[in-house]
């Protein structure tokens, strides 16, 4: 029974297991979205000419109507979808566009230009599908799936907001905040006793300042100053990355011209061979065997050996030379058309999120501002030791104020507010890049070591097989045919390996065989030595 009991606990555990793992994979298949840049067209019109981007939305999310949408968007459309999503969520990491072109010299249909904007632009749908919150949004949904005429529809009720309506907008918003207050009766009149006037203002005061805790918002200065150093190092070691694989760029583009040349060079040598033996010159290969075969010392030099069938030096190095231009010539390109748009694209997102940091340190900043006026007003209004006709002269003076104590109540209650929603979704947001951002970072490391890995790996390749076909050939040579010279170094360990294994005398012995060896060396020269 004690058995069957512990094999039925198995079974509900995998049971339970299997369920878990069921409901994981309906949630994520709940919440699958890919979105992709397939292609870019040219478009020419009567009035102008554009490019348009082809778009693939494959889903599985609810708020969608279906599950494959195609579309076709322009620049300009990219550009409505991140304002009005940048203008909805200030305080969300938004990605950047890839920028405009600027210089009007260069050819902005190009295929390298085109083929550079639409990488940066299918990174930018990749992070905006991969974001939880900017992709369930209305208008990122009827940009992913509406098409042309309904998303111009769509587009002409919904406008953009532009820089100078922004500018606007906060302009008649400061100056809204900034209205004369309204003088009531009781304090328009000087006579009336101060300790009425002012009685409930002043509980009002109090009772706001005790739940403001600016206290308590001061402690989260130094945490979003840690983010904003962070991501300032951040921003600047990816700006710096960019500019030097800028720069290397640029000088393997010189140095890959600088091998080109080089292996024209050596293609225009004279295919004849000059070598010097001693103080004559042999003109061509077939003497230059066939001295080398007569003189015995020079062939043991190996040097200066070669086959009348072999292709000559000089084309030997400029095959190697012309590959090592080819491969260098091609890293410089990698590394201009792929990693070098990645650090830019990471320094510009880097660049986005300082702003919405920024924008919450205003924020925090407003917040302070109006709690010290608050503080201030409080304090001018409940100081009733003046009397006579000075405190009369100083109520009338202190009567306009910018904003009224019940306006300073409400703004900070509502600048605390905001500042507290914005660094919830700060801190959810940081956290999310963070990661993003390492695992991307590695990747661009990895991508650029493989590139760096694949010259080097064909640059070696090209030199290696130079060398295999420079090196001698000589038939005759006594090492190529297994006879060792006595001069050579493992010949003399050998021997002194030999002499230093027998004992006082045979050492003796073995020396006196080795003067009479010599001597019948130097007198018979056509024997061989052993």
């Amino acid at each position: 029974m004690c058995g069957r009991a512990v094999a039925g606990d198995d079974v509900c555990a995998s049971a339970r297991q299997i369920s878990k793992e069921d409901t994981c994979s309906k949630r994520m298949d709940a919440n699958y979205l890919q979105v992709s840049l397939v292609h870019h067209r040219k478009m020419v019109t009567t009035y102008e000419t554009y490019v348009v981007f082809r778009i693939i939305v494959n889903t599985k999310r609810p708020e969608f109507r279906g599950s494959h949408f195609e579309v076709e968007r322009r620049y300009s459309e990219f550009e409505w979808i991140r304002s009005r999503l940048a203008r909805s969520y200030p305080a969300l990491f938004v990605p950047p566009l890839p920028g405009k072109m600027l210089t009007t010299a260069l050819d902005r249909f190009s295929d390298d230009f085109l083929a550079a904007r639409s990488s940066g632009l299918n990174t930018f749908l990749r992070r905006l599908s991969r974001h939880p919150l900017l992709s369930a949004d209305p208008d990122a949904i009827a940009f992913f799936t509406l098409l042309n005429d309904d998303f111009h529809k769509y587009q002409a009720a919904h406008p953009a907001t532009g820089v100078l309506s922004a500018l606007l907008s906060d302009t008649r918003l400061s100056s809204s905040s900034t209205t004369v207050a309204p003088i009531s009766p009781s304090s328009a009149d000087p006579d009336s006793p101060p300790s009425s006037r002012s009685c409930s203002t002043v509980g009002l005061a109090d009772v706001a300042l005790s739940l403001i805790g600016s206290s308590s918002m001061h402690r989260y200065e130094s945490e979003f100053r840690t983010m904003s150093d962070e991501n300032e190092c951040y921003l600047s070691i990816s700006s710096r990355l960019a500019r030097s694989t800028e720069f290397i760029a640029n000088q393997l583009e010189n140095v890959g011209i600088g091998f080109e040349e080089l292996s024209r060079c050596l293609e225009l040598w004279p295919p004849g061979l000059v070598v010097n033996l001693g103080n004559e010159t042999v003109p061509n290969c077939s003497d230059l065997s066939r001295r080398l075969k007569d003189d015995s010392a020079t062939c043991m030099q190996l040097e200066l050996a070669w086959d009348r069938n072999r292709h000559p030096a000089p084309l030997i190095v400029a095959k190697a030379t012309k590959l090592v231009a080819k491969a260098t010539a091609d890293l410089a390109a990698q590394l201009r058309t792929v990693t070098l748009p990645k650090w830019r694209d990471a320094a510009t997102y880097a660049q986005s999120i300082q702003n919405v940091l920024d924008s919450r340190d205003n924020l925090e900043k407003r917040y302070f501002t109006t709690v010290e006026e608050l503080k201030h007003e409080t304090a001018a209004l409940s100081d009733t030791t003046m009397t006579g006709r000075l405190s009369s002269i100083s109520r009338n003076y202190f009567r306009w104020r910018p904003r009224s104590l019940s306006a300073l109540v409400s703004d900070t209650n509502q600048l605390q507010d905001q500042v507290s929603c914005c660094n919830g979704h700060i801190r959810a947001e940081y956290s999310r890049w963070r990661a993003e951002r390492s695992e991307e970072t590695i990747q661009n490391l990895l991508q650029m070591s493989q590139t760096y890995m694949n010259y080097w790996a064909r640059a070696a390749s090209g030199w290696r097989s130079a060398v295999t076909e420079l090196e001698p050939s000589c038939v005759d040579c006594p090492t190529q045919m297994g006879i060792l010279d006595p001069t050579s170094e493992s010949v003399q360990t050998e021997r002194n390996a030999e002499s230093s294994s027998l004992p006082h005398s045979d050492k003796s012995n073995h020396g006196n065989e080795r003067l009479l060896a010599s001597d019948n060396a130097s007198s018979s020269q056509q024997r061989p030595p052993v």
